[in-house]
């Protein structure tokens, strides 16, 4: 049985209709695009209502994402595009040693390297220049002999070779030396020397001599025992060699038996223009 209604109970009806109805209306009928930024409240959109990938490049302002807002390790090697990391962008002393750096490294060493061994050669050359007033050339290659002079009573002329290759000799041609034409060849040096002979009291007399085509070159030089006699050339004695060379070993006994003298000699030779 339905009460009698009052005017309270009507009234109460008609509110609870129009506040659902009105809702409902709100929420059903609302123009599109009417709800913009005014009509959202601060922090209104939660992360849970936004829908996955709905955030798109294009949605972000230049320069809103900041360093700040990434996650450590966030950026990996692959979300890098290539050629993105200038060198500008790269810091120098997190870089170790590359292949190509380290050979550059090793070249410029060798490089550093050949060049002190030329700085070294020039200051040896330099040196050699101011050695006995001759160039670096003056020292060239020696010719050594080793021979012995048979003894003797009477005076007596003998030839050996300066290349100490072959046996005391009377006659010159069979121990002349020929020097190749295709460089011009000057003495600089000359040395004897004997542990046997006359002594310097003696009036016995040996002279070594170094011939060209049986002209002498440079002095004679006095054998004694255990002594050396050598002979420079100076600058103005220095001459083409014809290229037939001997040494002559000349012996006056003056009375007294020359022994037997081993004899040594060295020659220095040196290309001339």
């Amino acid at each position: 049985m339905i009460s009698k209604l009052n005017y309270a109970n009507v009234t109460a009806t008609v509110a609870l209709f129009l506040a659902l109805g009105g809702v409902s209306y709100a929420a059903v009928n609302l123009a599109k695009a009417s709800v913009g930024t005014a009509q959202l409240k601060k922090e209104a959109v939660s992360t849970s209502k936004i829908r996955n990938g709905a955030i798109i490049s294009a949605k972000l302002a230049d320069g809103s994402v900041t360093e700040p807002k990434l996650a450590e390790g966030s950026i990996t090697s692959s979300k890098i595009a290539d050629g993105a990391v200038t060198g500008g962008k790269v810091k120098a002393a997190t870089l170790g040693t590359v292949p190509t750096a380290d050979h550059a490294a090793s070249a410029d060493h060798a490089a550093s390297a050949s060049r002190a061994t030329e700085a070294d050669a020039a200051a040896i050359a330099e040196k050699a220049r101011h050695l006995g007033g001759f160039g670096v050339g003056s020292f060239g290659p020696i010719l050594t002999a080793h021979t012995e002079i048979p003894a003797t009573t009477t005076e007596a002329d003998w030839w050996i070779p300066v290349s100490g290759i072959g046996l005391p000799s009377h006659d010159e041609r069979q121990v002349q030396m020929l020097l190749p034409g295709l460089v011009r060849l000057s003495v600089t040096q000359f040395s004897a020397f004997s542990w046997e002979g006359p002594g310097g009291e003696d009036a016995a007399v040996v002279e070594v001599q170094l011939e060209d085509v049986g002209e002498p070159v440079g002095p004679a030089l006095d054998i004694t025992r255990w002594s050396t006699y050598t002979w420079t050339a100076g600058p103005g004695e220095l001459r083409p060699l014809v290229g037939e060379l001997a040494i002559r070993v000349h012996e006056e006994p003056n009375g007294e038996e020359i022994p037997a003298i081993p004899l040594q000699t060295a020659l220095r030779m040196i290309p001339i223009k």
